[in-house]
């Protein structure tokens, strides 16, 4: 429960970068972590890229394992 009530937190589009939507997707498709998605958006900001991730984990456009704490080492995936 607590990994959904942070995410609650990103739940509002209108708070994260909108325009890294689709690249932070596209990267998610080759990267199989959340580290691995800021890595590959190296030339934007983690504070940017990052609740732009946990958005697309909120809305269901990616998928996490939400029985552990997410970080950068959390595996995740785009939703099909």
């Amino acid at each position: 429960m607590e990994n959904v009530r942070f995410l609650a937190g990103y739940r509002r589009r209108d708070l994260v970068e909108t325009s890294l939507i689709a690249r932070v997707l596209e990267a998610a498709a080759n990267q199989p972590t959340i580290g691995g998605i800021e890595s590959a958006l190296a030339g934007q900001p983690r504070e940017i890229v990052r609740p732009v991730v946990l958005h697309l984990v909120w809305s269901g456009q990616l998928v996490a394992d939400l029985r552990a704490p997410l970080n950068r080492a959390s595996r995740i995936r785009v939703a099909a």
